[in-house]
């Protein structure tokens, strides 16, 4: 007999030990069995059944011998009313030394498993599975190892309401092994082919696997439970040992269970798809939310081992996939858009790395996904990469480095508004046809701020266009702005348009312009920080288009064939960046801007020179019949403005303006025109040539809270006619007045200098170009402080006739050349070396007959040092009043004849009685600048 003896049944009196029963059966047949299995629990009811159960063995023994005997199995297994059931087999041995078990499950369909699964998911699975493999225990079940030769599932979907959401063409698994004594599971290969994956969001912002989960299954009943927790401890020939439940936990308790281990050498995935269809976005005009997708997804894992815990090491991956929307035709494949990573991917702590590259990424799919308020519509966009980047999870936060060459191709944003909570589409803002980001390298760091590198931007045929509309609004002032904020700046804008242009400008010129540390302050509290350093951008073929609503008739302008190069610069750094920028204005007129400026804003700093030269100004009409009260007939603008900020603030600008053939026509009766006489100030300002070539220079501090850029524009335009018809000659000397009208000489010499030289060029191209004006020319001396100068511009011209008198007589001597007789010429320039002054000089004093000369004591001339030689001889020469009234009036001759050499004539210049400075001149002197000797140039009309 077979006995059950609880563990823990101490208390029962010992007895002799029966016998074992042997058994043996030579031969075990059973055919034609079947099986059925019907759980009422679930809802709707399963019922399973197995039929056609055949089960053979022969030379079974109990207990088990050494001798295995071999046993068989077949059977059918399905649904009830099933056409097409599984079929299971199997095939092995049994023996003392344990059990070994060859089967196989073939077409299994999963359609039987919907009441087990609808616990769990709501969703309809369909699809076959099918296995084989081997099983293999010791004699009393231990060592329990199930492999695996191959596992499939093949057609499985999983549909919600018969829309399919879930699918795979075939999911595979070979050569695996489960052991369950050591807790181990490993295997060859793991394959998935064409998984599909359907997703989708509502209007309300729900995703559709919400609701592809569940109610939690019903808990089992207590029967079940207590029988649960009982297992076999013991079955040895008449002997059956159950575990009591209690030892059970005490033992789970006290030796917690090893973690399971797993190796699988590859994981792949092939032909995946995915789509997504969400309504929950901001489409545009009323479009329908177009569904986006992501095909021939592929995926490798190599070599997988897990310890329980994490990865033993760091596993290589390879994915790649395509991107397209599954309503649109394919385009031409090599504009596919795609991407691939190879790298390498590790947990606890989480770590991603590897090469990375993208090509043809649909940007502008993002753009359902903007912001409204932003104003923006990404109409196109394409992106691409080639790189390495590496993602490392730190207990502060994700650690990322990224690297590569990025490009941002067929860009095409318009404008977008709000109207009644729905975007529409608006004019077009910006467009380029690749924007090229080379050398990238991106550092984003716990706690800190993104770190960007550049090494060289390059943008090509990039399109800008800028509009003023009915309101007087520009657009870029419409970009993030919510509805309501859009329809009080249209609102404001029309109350502005209606105004006088006067209160206009006083409301612009009163409108402070926040100071670069309280922009610098906002734009922080609004977006994190970015370290951005780019080593060189350039900029090739681009376009801006400017129209103007606001004026009528309307204006319009367009600047084209931009190209130019920015240098390197970094947010945050006080160094400026080198500019060249070039163009064209309407297709005819030049535009060149260089110079220096720092692209960050933090200091604010620049140093620009731009100039843009034949402008037509017949298109400009519109504007001057509005504010000067004449049309345009003809005419062409040139300027050339040279701005520098200082980075504490300090703005100084030059502005160059020249009007070529400015021609008014009829008069516009304007009420916002100006009341100046603007057709008296263009004809003063125009030269013999009908040119206006005028300089107004503009300083002031961005920091003043009364600085603004409309009181900028207004002062120019004000100071332009005012000094036309006010001061006519601080206006055409080009803004350089102050300094024209002196010229500064040596003390004690007539001679003019290269630098008061450089300074009569402005002055002779004005009294050229107007032949009404004349110039008075004053020369000035200081006898206390010139007196002694004087004396050693006389040793100095005594130096040079000595040495005039040396070169003659060596001509003559010599019979020189001539060469030598040119250099012996009375006039010809002379410069003197250290060598040829000391002896020139005492040359000059052997034949000088001084008073008090030095003598040895035979009477001859004593040598002394050079400097009191010169000391002497200076002191020799007499110096009058007269003769430095005469020295001022010689430098007012060489301005004079400097003029003449120039080729103004001689007739319009007219030489002023010299003056003698002293100690406060009727000019006013600067006692805390030394006092130098001048000419002064005075204009006045003939």
């Amino acid at each position: 007999p077979v006995t059950a003896v609880a563990a823990a049944s101490a208390a029962s009196p010992a007895r002799p030990a029966a016998a074992p029963w042997r058994v043996g059966i030579q031969r075990l047949a059973l055919e034609g069995g079947r099986v059925g299995w019907t759980d009422e629990t679930l809802r709707p009811v399963a019922r399973w059944r197995v039929d056609g159960l055949t089960l053979t063995g022969s030379g079974l023994n109990w207990p088990l011998v050494a001798k295995a005997a071999p046993v068989e199995i077949a059977a059918t297994l399905g649904t009830e009313g099933e056409a097409s059931p599984a079929t299971v087999s199997g095939k092995g041995q049994v023996g003392a030394a344990g059990i070994a078990l060859d089967w196989a499950l073939k077409d299994l369909a999963l359609d039987g498993l919907a009441p087990y699964l609808k616990a769990a998911t709501p969703l309809s699975v369909r699809g076959r599975f099918g296995t084989q493999g081997t099983v293999r225990a010791g004699p009393n079940g231990e060592h329990l190892t199930l492999s695996l030769k191959a596992l499939t599932l093949d057609g499985v979907a999983l549909a919600d309401g018969g829309k399919p959401v879930l699918a795979l063409k075939q999911l595979s698994l070979d050569q695996a092994e489960l052991a369950l004594d050591d807790r181990r599971l490993s295997a060859g290969k793991l394959a998935l082919v064409a998984p599909q994956a359907h997703l989708g969001r509502d209007k309300a912002g729900k995703w559709s696997w919400e609701a592809w989960r569940g109610a939690s299954a019903p808990s089992s009943g207590a029967g079940a439970a207590t029988a649960s927790r009982r297992r076999v401890t013991e079955a040895r020939g008449d002997r059956l040992t159950l575990e009591p439940p209690e030892a059970r936990e005490v033992a789970a308790a006290s030796t917690p269970a090893a973690p399971w281990t797993a190796q699988v050498a590859e994981i792949t995935v092939e032909g995946g798809e995915a789509t997504l269809l969400d309504l929950a976005t901001h489409v545009l005009d009323d479009e329908p939310a177009r569904p986006i997708g992501l095909q021939e997804l592929a995926l490798r894992l190599s070599g997988v081992e897990w310890d329980g815990r994490q990865l033993r090491k760091p596993l290589p991956v390879q994915l790649s996939a395509t991107l397209r929307r599954p309503d649109a035709t394919r385009r031409n494949l090599r504009e596919v858009p795609k991407f691939r990573w190879d790298g390498q991917l590790a947990l606890s702590p989480l770590k991603l790395s590897g090469k990375v590259s993208a090509e043809h990424l649909p940007l502008h799919w993002a753009d359902p996904y903007l912001d409204p308020s932003i104003g923006i519509h990404l109409q196109r966009a394409e992106g691409s990469m080639r790189g390495a980047f590496e993602l490392t999870e730190t207990a502060k936060g994700p650690s990322v480095t990224a690297g590569g060459d990025v490009l941002i191709a067929d860009l095409r944003l318009r404008q977008a508004r709000l109207q009644e909570g729905r975007r529409r589409s608006a004019e077009e803002l910006l467009s380029w046809q690749g924007l090229k980001l080379g050398g990238l390298r991106l550092a984003l760091a716990p706690g800190g701020a993104p770190d960007l590198k550049i090494q060289q931007a390059v943008l090509d045929e990039f399109y800008a266009r800028l509009i003023v509309n009915e309101q007087g609004r520009l657009n870029l002032r419409d970009l993030n702005q919510t509805e309501q904020g859009q329809a009080v700046a249209a609102v404001a804008g029309t109350a502005a348009a209606s105004a006088p242009v006067a209160t206009t400008v006083a409301q612009a010129t009163s409108a402070p312009v926040p100071t670069p540390a309280a922009a610098a302050a906002s734009s922080a509290a609004g977006q994190p920080p970015l370290r951005l350093s780019i080593a060189e951008t350039r900029l090739n073929g681009g376009k801006v288009d400017f129209n103007d609503r606001f004026i009528k008739p309307n204006y319009s302008a367009n600047l084209s064939e931009l190209t130019g190069t920015l240098g390197a610069f970094s947010a945050g750094s006080a160094e400026m960046a080198p500019l060249q920028l070039k163009g064209k204005v309407e297709g005819t007129g030049l535009l060149d801007i260089s110079g220096r400026l720092n692209p960050s804003g933090a200091p604010l700093a620049l140093d620009i020179t731009a100039s843009a030269t034949d402008i037509e100004l017949a298109p400009l009409s519109p504007y001057a019949g509005k504010y000067a009260g004449y049309a345009i007939e003809r005419g062409k603008l040139s300027t050339r403005v040279h701005y520098e900020i200082e980075p504490g603030g300090r703005l100084q600008a030059d502005n160059k303006i020249v009007l070529n053939q400015l021609t008014f026509g009829d008069r516009i009766d304007s009420p916002t025109a100006t009341k100046l006489p603007v057709k008296l100030a263009v004809a003063l300002l125009k030269d013999r040539d009908g040119v206006i070539d005028v300089n107004l220079p503009v300083s002031g501090s961005l920091n003043d809270p009364e600085f603004s850029v409309g009181g900028l524009v207004v002062k120019l335009i004000v100071n332009l006619l005012t000094k036309a018809l006010m001061s006519p000659f601080s206006l055409l000397s080009g803004g350089g007045g102050a300094e024209m009208s002196q010229l500064e000489f040596k003390p004690g010499t007539a001679a003019l200098q290269p630098e008061a030289a450089k300074k009569l060029e402005p002055l002779n191209r004005v009294l050229a170009d107007r032949p009404a004006l004349q110039l008075s020319i004053t020369g000035w001396v200081d006898p206390a402080a010139e007196r002694r100068a004087a004396q050693a511009a006389r040793l100095e011209e005594a130096l040079l006739a000595e040495r005039r008198r040396e070169l003659r007589r060596a001509a003559v001597t010599q019979a020189a050349g001539p060469a030598a007789a040119a250099s012996a010429a009375p006039d010809a320039p002379l410069v003197l070396d250290d060598a040829q002054r000391a002896r020139l000089l005492k040359a000059v004093y052997d034949n000088a007959k001084l008073p008090g000369k030095p003598r040895n004591f035979i009477g001859l001339t004593k040598d002394i040092p050079a400097e009191q030689m010169r000391e002497l001889l200076m002191d020799s020469y007499t110096v009058t009043d007269e003769q430095l009234r005469e020295l001022a009036l010689q430098r007012a001759v060489a301005v004079r004849d400097a003029l003449i050499e120039r080729g103004v004539s001689n007739a319009r210049m007219f030489l002023a009685s010299p003056k003698l400075h002293a100690k406060d001149d009727e000019r006013g002197a600067d006692k805390d600048k030394p006092w130098q000797p001048r000419v002064d140039l005075a204009l006045s009309a003939q």
